[in-house]
């Protein structure tokens, strides 16, 4: 039985080292064709199920739920550990089970009411959203009406020093304006000397790499940063902080390249063993 200090390892994990006195749990993403959808300490990962004969596939396999599979021809009736059977003639398929057609048709009727219903009350809301809308429109117009008004009848002001006699002043007592400090870039430009080392030398990335990568290895993706930060060798621990924040590509970046020994190769060979040539090949043009 695990230890209560220990953390479990999350849906679509597996755990790969337990924790120590002095170290964390090691959890690892499922591979390929695997899942796991549960929360704890599981050792292994779940097969992904296929779809038996006269069968396609409704959902597909993700790392925390198996496939779902769906009858081909109509009027069958799905079963995970038997083929499709139909149903027979003159009942139709009611919640993944045959029904006659009299019920098909009794159970349908209150669900079309209810649409009615929630119609009605979908379009009330849209009347009164856009009679408040008016009304707003029309006080914020109102307002702005007589502000100008106002404007119109204020005296001018003639104490407050204009910027060019504030100039000539200086001018005269030989005060020279302070000069504000240029801002700085975070992502400026890699010398050019950067292709000629191999070794990454400034932690401060081109602005196109990042926004590149950061679209390249999205959580939408398949194969996204999770995986390339696995690959780099970061604890599980590091990879979880980096789903809290708000630019995870940009945080893993930053922390690999202010890291000991970052290498183009090995961002590179990384990003290809996780199977993302098209990220591989930003690296090697911005880099």
């Amino acid at each position: 039985m695990a230890p209560r200090a220990c953390t479990p390892c999350q849906a679509g994990y597996f755990l790969s080292k337990m924790c120590t006195s002095s170290s964390d749990t090691v959890c690892r993403l499922c591979a390929d064709n695997f899942f796991n959808p549960n929360v704890g300490f599981s050792k292994t990962c779940n097969r992904c199920s296929p779809c038996k004969r006269n069968e396609h596939i409704d959902k597909p396999c993700t790392p925390i739920s198996d496939v779902v599979c769906k009858c081909e021809k109509q009027n069958h009736i799905y079963d995970k550990f038997k083929p499709c059977q139909a149903c027979p003639k003159g009942t139709v398929v009611i919640n993944n089970k045959c029904a006659n057609e009299t019920s098909f048709f009794t159970t349908r009727q209150p669900t079309t009411n209810n649409n009615s219903q929630v119609h009605s009350k979908v379009i009330a809301l849209s009347i009164g959203l856009g009679v408040i809308a008016i009304v707003v429109s029309i006080i914020v117009a109102l307002c702005c009406y007589y502000s100008r008004r106002r404007r119109r009848h204020l005296p001018p002001i003639d104490d407050a020093p204009s910027e060019a006699n504030e100039v000539e002043t200086n001018e005269k007592l030989h005060i020279k304006a302070p000069r504000s400090p240029p801002k700085e870039n975070v992502y400026s430009a890699i010398p050019l000397n950067v292709k000629d080392d191999k070794r990454i030398c400034s932690h401060q990335l081109p602005f196109s790499l990042v926004h590149e990568l950061g679209g390249l290895l999205a959580a939408s993706h398949s194969k996204n940063y999770k995986h390339l930060a696995d690959k780099l060798g970061y604890k599980y621990s590091f990879i979880k902080r980096l789903e809290s924040s708000e630019d995870p590509v940009e945080a893993l970046l930053d922390d690999y390249v202010t890291g000991e020994n970052p290498t183009k190769e090995q961002l590179y060979s990384s990003l290809l063993a996780i199977g993302r040539p098209d990220a591989a090949k930003v690296v090697m043009d911005e880099l």
